[in-house]
């Protein structure tokens, strides 16, 4: 039985992760993936073991659905599809799920940015299901129309690959610290005038290590962050986007992980695998658009979200505050115990959630029937 996986954003790491995560959960249960994505998008699905089949316009990407003749098209997410591309997978007439991670659950028709380009009057279908991600999303009672799953059942910490490090300049003997920026984040700080704000964060987090004293190799990746240089103790390595598997080994392998972004998927992996990791965000900022942070935890995840308890955080406008929490982190491995706890509890409760599989079992019968005609 065929589920579609259609993805057509190509700047959001998260989103691909999502769907690869969902994708190998079906097939163990005997479900056959297909991929249908945009160019930007290919490598990285081919690197993770699937075959995509690739569109250049929404068009296209929907008659190559068509042909499929899926029991299910999965949008990833389909709040970040295209018109025609969401319409498309409506008028297949097979039921349609969201990956309901980074847009938090926002409605179909909702207009977050108050941008006349993006309101359209979609109507969804009575088959239309949301499979949430945990993390990012908090494990909750399902619905008959929402359902949450564990994101990395399998994620694990490994030793630095001495090939793997060498690729990108670094010396596994030394710490190693992994900043990420997302490279739709570097596009809006661009759109939105907040380059500033990306060089005020990278300057703090070089102070901290400074700081820190010890040796400590400090990876940025980020597109159009190629160079090298120093300061004091810390040898920065400034790389653009990298191959799938080197940036999935460092994840698994360096030292700490710092990003601005709470719901970037490198805090996910290392909430699971129990990574050292920093978020620094604006606490204060809570209103759109944010002058001063792309993503402020208030307004994504205010206190009462359980995902919000359980990541390290450090205040943005506080220098010593950066400094204070990334020495913890890296000399302890966390930096506040009462998170460290929660995070520990959130965890083992991940490992209680229905697999993939089972949940597609629920809504289209076992992977051996045929999928009904539209």
């Amino acid at each position: 039985m065929d589920v579609v996986f259609y993805i057509e954003i190509g700047g959001s790491f998260g989103e691909r992760e999502h769907a690869l995560g969902f994708a190998r959960g079906i097939a163990r249960a005997g479900y056959r993936p297909r991929f249908v994505v945009s160019p930007r998008v290919e490598e990285h699905i081919r690197l993770a073991g699937f075959e995509p089949e690739v569109f250049s316009v929404p068009e296209q990407g929907v008659e190559i659905v068509r042909k499929i003749r899926p029991a299910m098209s999965i949008g990833c997410e389909l709040f970040n599809l295209s018109h025609v591309s969401v319409q498309g997978l409506i008028e297949t007439g097979r039921p349609v799920g969201t990956l309901d991670g980074t847009s938090v659950s926002l409605e179909i028709n909702t207009d977050p940015f108050q941008d006349p380009q993006l309101v359209r009057p979609l109507v969804l279908p009575d088959r239309y299901y949301a499979f949430r991600p945990c993390p990012v999303n908090d494990p909750g009672a399902d619905r008959d129309d929402a359902f949450h799953w564990p994101l990395f059942p399998d994620a694990a910490r490994a030793e630095k690959d001495e090939r793997h490090y060498g690729s990108l300049g670094l010396d596994p003997a030394r710490r190693t610290v992994l900043f990420a920026v997302a490279p739709w984040a570097v596009k809006a700080a661009r759109m939105l005038r907040l380059q500033p704000y990306y060089q005020r964060v990278f300057a703090r987090v070089v102070a901290a290590l400074c700081a820190y004293g010890e040796p400590v190799d400090l990876l940025l990746v980020s597109r159009g962050g190629r160079g090298r240089g120093r300061k004091g103790p810390v040898e920065i390595h400034g790389s653009d986007l990298v191959p799938y598997d080197v940036y999935d080994h460092i994840l698994r392998s360096c030292d700490a992980i710092v990003t601005d972004n709470i719901i970037q998927t490198s805090v996910s992996k290392a909430v699971v695998m129990g990574t050292p990791h920093l978020v620094i965000q604006n606490l204060a900022s809570v209103e759109m658009p944010f002058p001063c942070n792309i993503f402020p935890v208030r307004v994504l995840f205010p206190e009462e979200r359980e995902y919000a308890q359980v990541v390290e955080v450090a205040e943005y406008g506080d220098g010593s505050d950066v400094r204070e929490k990334l020495s913890l982190v890296l000399e302890r491995g966390y930096a506040d115990s009462a998170r460290r706890q929660r995070r520990q509890d959130y965890v083992a409760r991940l490992s209680r959630l229905a697999e993939p599989g089972a949940i597609l079992e629920g809504i289209l019968g076992p992977a051996e029937e045929s999928a009904p005609e539209a």
